[in-house]
């Protein structure tokens, strides 16, 4: 038992010196170079401190344990994120919440606002205090920016990049160098050469979004690879990272305005009803994407597609699941979610 123990020790202490050594090749803008394990940052205005803190049982739901990486990024102080969040989930209750603000003054704004958007009877109230510190800690982990300064939030980004890259080009045994910066994000669908730059809409949230779905309880690593090489087709291609990114922004939008809180409910877990959806999303988006033949320039149009969806009800997309194309064919009808209510299906031209 007591080598046992030291080997275990040994061997975290090689991937931590590993770490540092990857870290310390990034190229940081800091005058004292990468932060170190063993040093308290004083970062906590961008995430919390990256060591030493305690998780709240109360917040913290049980599946995030699976993997020691999202107890650590959970494990972080959020205050001044978590106030913020408590000040946006208060304003969301109002009827000029400003859940629509990215909708320019007009009549459609006008229409989803009294038409669209469910009145505070619809929305369903949070059945305990447990499941409302878990949907303000997901607010406020949207509004946490990725952080230089933070190890955990680097390896976040880099075990993503690695896994999603192995499967883009179908070597499952690849381990890819991750530097900092460079055209290789473009491989796994960041628009440029730096990923954090893509992140800021959505904060740690939309990585650890992305990184969840190619994680052993996100996709099989079949349907990872075939979402992964579809995105890398030279006619089909999409940006893999940011198609996901925009499907974290739409659940946001919904977990804010309390759209969600019924499907929470049920699950008993925040976490599990945004993670859930999250996969449906990208599932659904596979498929029509594929049997459309969709291609860049109908991207749009194709999360449009998602966000009605979405709208018209989250269980669906929660409940989504993978269905393989016909071997003969590379096209078969729209899932079903994605169908008008009438059951006519949309055409796919670019709107």
């Amino acid at each position: 038992m007591v080598r046992m123990a030291e080997d275990d020790v040994r061997s975290r202490e090689e991937e931590h010196a590993k770490a540092i050594e990857e870290w310390s090749d990034i190229e940081l803008k800091y005058k004292d170079g990468p932060p170190r394990p063993d040093q308290e940052e004083e970062s906590s205005k961008m995430g919390g401190a990256a060591n030493g803190v305690t998780h709240n049982d109360d917040v913290v739901v049980e599946e995030i344990f699976r993997n020691d990486l999202w107890r650590r990024i959970f494990d972080m102080n959020y205050d001044n994120a978590r106030a913020d969040a408590k000040k946006i989930l208060l304003a969301a209750k109002g009827p000029d919440s400003g859940a629509y603000s990215s909708y320019p003054f007009s009549g459609l704004l006008f229409l989803r606002r009294c038409v669209c958007r469910p009145t505070c009877d619809d929305v369903e109230t949070v059945k305990s205090d447990r499941l409302r510190g878990q949907r303000e800690l997901l607010v406020a982990l949207g509004n946490t920016p990725f952080s230089e300064a933070s190890i955990e939030h680097w390896h976040l980004l880099c075990d993503f990049y690695r896994k999603a890259a192995a499967a883009a080009t179908n070597t499952p045994g690849l381990s890819p160098p991750c530097p900092r910066t460079g055209s290789h994000w473009q491989t796994v669908g960041f628009q440029g050469t730096d990923p954090s730059t893509d992140l800021r809409g959505v904060g740690i949230l939309g990585l650890l979004q992305l990184h969840y779905l190619v994680t052993e309880w996100g996709l099989p690593d079949d349907q990872l690879t075939t979402i992964l090489q579809l995105s890398q087709d030279p006619q089909q291609n999409f940006p893999f990272a940011v198609v996901g990114l925009n499907f974290t922004s739409l659940i946001v939008t919904k977990l804010r305005s309390g759209e969600l809180n019924g499907l929470a409910n049920v699950n008993n877990s925040f976490l599990e009803t945004i993670n859930g959806i999250y996969r449906g999303c990208y599932i659904a988006f596979y498929r029509d994407w594929k049997s459309t033949a969709k291609s860049i320039i109908d991207f749009q149009y194709a999360l449009s597609k998602i966000e009605k969806a979405l709208t018209r009800d989250p269980s669906a997309l929660f409940n989504y699941k993978w269905v393989d194309f016909p071997p003969d064919s590379p096209r078969d009808s729209l899932p079903p979610v994605l169908q008008k209510q009438n059951g006519e299906s949309q055409g796919v031209t670019a709107q």
